[in-house]
């Protein structure tokens, strides 16, 4: 069976191993943040109150929180030219 996939089916194919290595960098992205939610030593500030996070932590969490956003975004690229390979 020496026929070569049409270049379609490449398309497709291409598109498939996209979205698989996007919902992988998704799913990696969501359990940084998820690790990542709660505050080292370093990132905690005692208060008359009680303690409250540091900016870092803040600043942390936020990249954290664009990192998901960008691999949701490239997932949602990688399934819309899957569709449109299909």
């Amino acid at each position: 069976s020496g026929s070569t996939p049409s270049p379609r089916q490449q398309a497709l194919e291409g598109a498939v191993g996209d979205a698989r290595k996007a919902q992988e960098n998704l799913d990696r992205a969501r359990t940084a943040l998820e690790n990542g939610r709660e505050p080292t030593p370093e990132e905690r500030i005692g208060t008359k109150s009680g303690m409250r996070t540091t900016d870092a932590y803040d600043q942390r969490i936020k990249a954290l929180e664009k990192d998901v956003a960008a691999a949701q975004k490239q997932l949602d690229d990688a399934n819309n030219r899957r569709s449109d390979a299909r």
